[in-house]
Order: structure tokens, then C-alpha cells, then sequence
């Protein structure tokens, strides 16, 4: 047994014997989430994610049909001319044939899977290149113009992180105003413990950004330097 399997199983039992503690001070809580006050807004949840994410330098592309955001993801990725791309499993995906249009396109699916692989360090640096990435996402705040992205089995981590463009697929009803809404809507959709169930959890706000201690602003340097949210009514 090596470190690692020894630190992971330390963390198993650590929340084995904490399972109580934790359910019980889950039940003081409560499992609804708080009425508010919320920021007002006129705008709609869709049009406030919307407003939101644009601002910070994001791209919302919104569609009337499941048709219409097939023809803008086949629009976005011809238009960046890739050969590869990096992506969450067809199945796992909100949107049917992806795979389709990938193929149409003739792009290669790059293979996102390395953890714990005994080549994890060349695998990684082979999908350096890889100019795109495509992932599902699981809600989506509109007060701030987040999405929530679920990893686990046909879902990589890396296929929302590694490459400079970013391009997220987002059913319009899974929308919400607020974080605490977003859980609920997660909780309603896989069960009371999807957190515990799944591997990662991320809030995305926007192209990652870093500023220096004299404020100035650069996108892409800790992830995708460019996200667009291609949402569409169902």
C-alpha cells in the first residue's frame, strides 16, 4: 500500500465516522433553501445568467431548440477549425449527437482518462495541445453567471479545465437565481447525496482570470481562457 492509498483510506473512514455527526447537523439545517432576500432583478433567470456571464468576458449563445444549439456548437467548433477535442462520454452529455457532429467535422476525441494511470505524466502532457473541451453542466446560477459542473465516470475533470476554449452545454431549466437553489435542484435531480456520490463539484464563474499586485487582469492562466454556455429551451 502506498501513501496515497493510505491517505485516501484515512479520508473513508474519517467520513464513515463522522456520517452521524454530519446527518445530524444536516437535519438542524433543514433541507429546503433560504426565501431570501435575493437581489431583485427584472430580468429573467436565463436573461440574468446571461447578463451576468457576459460580463465577465464570457459568451452565453441562446437557443430555441435542442436543433438550434446542435447547429451553434457545429457553428463554434468549425469556426475554431480544430482537429481534436476533449469531452465529456456522448451519454453523459445534455445534448444528443455531439458525437455526430464531432464525426462530421472530423474531429478526434482526445482521451481525457488519467487517473491513475501508470503513464499519467505523458497522458497529460499529450493532451496539452488539445484546443477545445466540451462538457455538460449540471445548473447554473444567474446572479453571478456560474455553471455547477458534476464530475465522475464519463465526466473528466480535465474536459472543463485543461483546454484554452471552453464550451459548455446548458438546458435553459436548469437555470436558477441563486447557489442554494442550484444544490436543490442538483439534490431533486440525482438524490439527497449526490455531493457524497460524485468525485468533483465546481463552480465556474466565467475564462479563469489572475491579477497582479498592480490589478492588472489576465485570462487563461489556471484554466479555459475563453467559455461559451450554449443553453437552449427544451
Amino acid at each position: 500500500m502506498n501513501d496515497r492509498e493510505v491517505i485516501l483510506g484515512r479520508i473513508r473512514d474519517s467520513l464513515t465516522t463522522n456520517r452521524a455527526m454530519l446527518e445530524r447537523e444536516a437535519a438542524k439545517a433543514g433541507g429546503g433553501y433560504p426565501e431570501g432576500p435575493f437581489l431583485a432583478s427584472p430580468l429573467t433567470p436565463v436573461q440574468q445568467f446571461a447578463a451576468e456571464l457576459e460580463a465577465l468576458h464570457g459568451h452565453v449563445h441562446l437557443c430555441s431548440s435542442p436543433d438550434e444549439a446542435r447547429a451553434k456548437l457545429r457553428s463554434l467548433l468549425a469556426s475554431h477549425e480544430v482537429t481534436t477535442a476533449l469531452h465529456w462520454d456522448p451519454a453523459e452529455l445534455p445534448l444528443d449527437g455531439v458525437d455526430t457532429i464531432l464525426d462530421e467535422l472530423a474531429i478526434r476525441t482526445a482521451d481525457g482518462a488519467t487517473l491513475g494511470a501508470a503513464d499519467r505524466r505523458a497522458r497529460l502532457l499529450a493532451l496539452e495541445p488539445v484546443p477545445i473541451c466540451i462538457s455538460g453542466a449540471d445548473a447554473a446560477i444567474a446572479e453571478s453567471g456560474s455553471i455547477v459542473v458534476m464530475s465522475g465516470r464519463g465526466r473528466p475533470r480535465l474536459a472543463s479545465l485543461l483546454p484554452p476554449i471552453h464550451i459548455a452545454l446548458l438546458p435553459q431549466e436548469c437555470i436558477v437565481r441563486t447557489l442554494p437553489e442550484a444544490f436543490h435542484l442538483l439534490r431533486r435531480r440525482w438524490g439527497p447525496d449526490v455531493i457524497q456520490r460524485r468525485s468533483n463539484l465546481t463552480v465556474i464563474t466565467g475564462p479563469s482570470r489572475s491579477a497582479d499586485i498592480e490589478q492588472s487582469l489576465t485570462l487563461g492562466v489556471h484554466g479555459p481562457k475563453e467559455v461559451h454556455v450554449v443553453t437552449w429551451q427544451q
